[in-house]
């Protein structure tokens, strides 16, 4: 059983905040909010509790809207500037919180639709309906090979284009026991029907979290440092979002790369790095995290 907790935010609502949490690895430690995306539960990083004292990183891992829990999001980031907030927790913030960790994210979490172009079983009217979700959560664990002339050259018809996945590695999902699998999978919950109509907030929070000079370099948020972190054997749809990212990072700086948003992809992962390969991942969170010190 993982170890689990709840926060009861509002009780005349009965809103309540659940997660989970490896508990402190030492007296002194960094700690990761991890926040899960959609048709999958906040279990996903089971695998990451378990190395939590080897690395010395506390793992919490919430629950989102429609999975039993609130989380912590861009719109949290972009509103810590509200006068809602205090001059206690902007201090807090200031002293502790050091990187903003953007893992793998598609272009529908930051505002945009999926490009025309990109074949995408939830959107397929030749698909049965009954087998859409069951075949989106197939694809989006699966492994794909891109080439590397088509990837330097940002071909996203090239990249969008790969929709067979890779015989060489077997999808994430397929590494599930069945109990695994009804505690991690929820297909196509309504939040990811939600993102198609709220993409202008989307937009506006990602942009005002990532990019907003005032609010970057505010009292709460001057010493958080933001990245991108990506794998690069996933699903095709997050390499549109990588270079959009970048891309937004370079207006934002004025033609310099890196000013607002740091990049890094891993070798050989795909959209489930924190599954298939968590060492890597927490090694990677360490690198960060070392990285945002400096």
């Amino acid at each position: 059983m993982l170890p689990t907790g709840e926060i009861t935010v509002d009780q005349a609502s009965n809103t309540v905040l659940s997660f989970i949490d490896s508990g402190s690895p030492s007296e002194s430690y960094e700690t990761i909010i991890l926040v899960h995306g959609n048709s999958f539960s906040n279990a996903v990083f089971k695998r990451l509790v378990s190395r939590s004292k080897e690395y010395n990183i506390r793992i919490m891992a919430l629950n989102r809207r429609g999975y039993a829990g609130i989380a912590f999001t861009l719109a949290a980031i972009a509103n810590v500037d509200s006068d809602s907030i205090s001059d206690e927790t902007r201090k807090r913030l200031n002293a502790h919180l050091r990187a903003h960790i953007l893992l793998e994210p598609a272009v529908i979490t930051i505002g945009l639709n999926l490009p025309k172009d990109f074949w995408a079983p939830t959107h397929d009217p030749l698909i049965p309906a009954s087998a859409r979700a069951s075949l989106f959560i197939h694809l989006i664990t699966c492994y794909y090979d891109y080439d590397k002339e088509t990837i330097s050259a940002r071909d996203q018809a090239g990249i969008l284009s790969t929709v067979a996945p890779s015989p060489s590695r077997i999808p994430s999902m397929f590494t599930f026991t069945d109990e695994e699998r009804t505690e991690i999978v929820t297909p196509l919950p309504q939040d990811m029907h939600f993102s198609h109509v709220l993409q202008e907030p989307l937009r506006e929070w990602y942009l005002k979290a990532c990019f907003d000079e005032k609010l970057r370099s505010s009292l709460a948020l001057k010493n958080m440092t933001v990245w991108h972190v990506s794998g690069d054997r996933s699903y095709p749809f997050i390499w549109p979002a990588y270079w959009l990212v970048q891309e937004d990072d370079r207006k934002a700086g004025q033609g310099e790369s890196g000013r607002f948003v740091r990049f890094k992809l891993m070798e050989g992962c795909n959209h489930f790095m924190h599954w298939d390969e968590p060492d890597k991942t927490m090694s990677t969170f360490k690198d960060i995290f070392n990285s945002s010190y400096t």
